[in-house]
This record gives structure tokens, sequence and C-alpha cells, in this order.
């Protein structure tokens, strides 16, 4: 996850940005998945950074699917899912 296309984005926002990004995400005229949103606030603790082993996709997948087992597939499409909203941002 650490050299995927949504932490280039993330890294090249500024403190401010990543607080009006996160309004952005929970606006219901622009996302009305409440997916992107948890993985949003999730990676938030760790930004700026964003090199935390707790950022590993094992461990991001069971923090936002607590309940299934480990599946990259859902993963990826939430991350794209909120890679494309940073974009729009």
């Amino acid at each position: 996850m650490h050299k995927s296309k949504l932490f280039n984005l993330l890294r090249g926002l500024k403190p401010e940005e990543i607080h009006w990004l996160q309004k952005f995400l929970k606006s219901p005229f622009y996302n009305t998945n409440d997916l992107p949103i948890q993985l949003f606030e999730y990676i938030r603790k760790y930004y700026p950074d964003l090199n935390s082993p707790k950022l590993d996709k094992e461990v991001t997948c069971a923090k936002l699917f607590p309940k299934e087992k480990f599946n990259i597939q859902k993963l990826r499409k939430v991350m794209h899912q909120l890679a494309t909203l940073t974009e729009d941002f």
C-alpha cells in the first residue's frame, strides 16, 4: 500500500488540505459510500508519514472488514474509490 497511487496523492496534500478533503469525502453530494471515508480516517491517523506497519494491506483490511477474511480485491476497490475522490477534490 505504501507505494500505491492513493498514498502518493495523499502525500502530495498539505495538512490543511487533508482537513478539507475529509469534509469533501463526508459530503453526500460527492460521496455516498461510507467505506472510502472509513479508509481515509484510518489512514489519516498516520498522516503525514504514511510508512507505519499498521498501513500494510492485511492490517488495513482487518480494520475495514473485521468480520471477513483477507480480501485484497475488496481493499483495492475501496482504495481506488478513495483515490478517485481524492483526484476529484
